[in-house]
C-alpha cells in the first residue's frame, strides 16, 4: 500500500464534488502534496513552472474506509500516466476561487 503524505491535509470543494448510483467524483485541494520520496528513497517534487508526470488508476471495487485516507484498496484494473505542463494551468485569482467555492458539507 502506497503511504498516507505525512503533514497533508486535503480541502474538499463543493464545486465538482457530486456522486450518484453509479460513480463519484471528487475536488480537493491538497496542501503539502507536492513531494514524495521515491522507490530510491530521495524525494521527488512537483513543478509548478513546467511538466510533471501524473497518474490515474481506476478499481470497481471501494476502499475499504473512503474517510480515511489510509484506507487499503484491491489492486487497480486500470491505469494510465501522462506529462502535464502544470505551466498552463497557472490561476492567478486561485485562492479565490477555492474560497467561493468553500468546503464541500
Amino acid at each position: 500500500m502506497p503511504t498516507a503524505f505525512a503533514g497533508a491535509t486535503y480541502t474538499v470543494l463543493k464545486t465538482g464534488t457530486r456522486s450518484n448510483s453509479t460513480h463519484w467524483q471528487v475536488t480537493a485541494k491538497c496542501t503539502g502534496c507536492t513531494s514524495l520520496p521515491n522507490s530510491g528513497g530521495r524525494v521527488s517534487y512537483l513543478e509548478p513552472g513546467g511538466s510533471n508526470r501524473l497518474a490515474m488508476a481506476f478499481a470497481g471495487t471501494r476502499p475499504a474506509n473512503p474517510a480515511s485516507n489510509t484506507s487499503t484498496f484491491v489492486v487497480h484494473e486500470a491505469h494510465a500516466y501522462w506529462n502535464h505542463d502544470f505551466s498552463k494551468a497557472k490561476m492567478a485569482n486561485f485562492e479565490e476561487l477555492v474560497t467561493k467555492n468553500g468546503v464541500a458539507p
